[in-house]
């Protein structure tokens, strides 16, 4: 099922959107009439595979994990480490 929600009805009923998406649905939220960006189920076992396949998303990662390095910081490979989850 795919459904239209405007940002101002979203931000009025994100918990009731959210079950919606946890029970299947798509929510496409638009702005001004323009769709600015998609609500779908994501469980767990999907989040590093879909910031795998985003290079952006892994970019933003692997600059994230520099600035950390200088500040001291553990690394983020050795946090995906210690986790069992593969290097992106």
């Amino acid at each position: 099922m795919l459904r239209f929600i405007n940002i101002h009805e979203l931000h009025a009923k994100t918990p009731q959107a959210i079950e919606q998406v946890a029970h299947g649905a798509k929510i496409v939220v638009t702005k001004r009439g323009k769709p600015k960006a998609l609500l779908i189920p994501l469980s767990e076992d999907e989040i590093e595979d879909i910031v795998l396949s985003s290079p952006a998303l892994a970019k933003g990662f692997k600059v994230a994990d520099r600035e950390a390095n200088k500040k001291g910081w553990r690394s983020l490979s050795d946090v995906r480490k210690e986790l069992g989850l593969r290097d992106a």
